[in-house]
């Protein structure tokens, strides 16, 4: 992407290892403020993020996509107010969460994965495909819109998917005859 400050767009981020801990505040972000976010993509055995965050978003007022965040994990942990985001505040339309797990994902103690939209254009959708269980604990799985239709939630655990006093929901605020909330699946 462009320096700092400039309105290009925001740069991919791409990062591949055996296990990645984004911790203590940490975050890995795209943004852009005039155009497309960047895309980041995460391929790891283990990732955890523990009062970290995964953030992509545009600003742009003239339609710029926040970008899409691909997990392509073995395990995956959120925990301590983890978050994963894709906002787009403008016009343009939030970002896609796609988590791929060959193991199982797990949410605790206020961690959040959301898509949202702020201004008139769509949330995004977030996927969530675990091999083994999905698991949340006083967390939260969502995407909304103010202006526009919300995001589809779709949670695929063959073994299980558990949830305490945590919530997967889809919410919009626009008008009811051109807004619709998302779809959430759950298999």
């Amino acid at each position: 992407g462009d320096p700092v400050g400039s309105n290009g767009t925001g740069g991919i981020v791409a990062i591949e290892a055996d296990s990645v801990g984004i911790i203590g505040g940490s975050h890995i972000s795209s943004q852009a403020r005039a155009q497309d976010a960047g895309r980041i993509t995460i391929k790891a055995e283990r990732l955890a993020l523990d009062n970290g965050s995964i953030e992509t978003s545009s600003a742009s007022e003239i339609g710029g996509r926040a970008g899409d965040v691909v997990l392509t994990v073995g395990t995956l942990s959120l925990s301590n107010g983890a978050t994963i985001n894709s906002s787009a505040p403008q016009t343009g339309l939030a970002g896609d969460i796609n988590i791929l797990a060959s193991g199982s994902v797990t949410m605790t103690k206020g961690s959040t994965i959301s898509a949202s939209s702020t201004g008139t254009a769509n949330a995004g959708n977030i996927t969530i495909n675990t091999g083994d269980q999905f698991a949340m604990t006083n967390s939260s799985v969502t995407t909304e819109a103010t202006e526009a239709s919300g995001g589809q939630i779709e949670i695929n655990a063959p073994e299980m998917v558990r949830l305490i006093n945590s919530e997967v929901s889809t919410s919009v605020e626009g008008s009811d005859t051109d807004t619709f909330g998302g779809t959430i699946l759950i298999d």
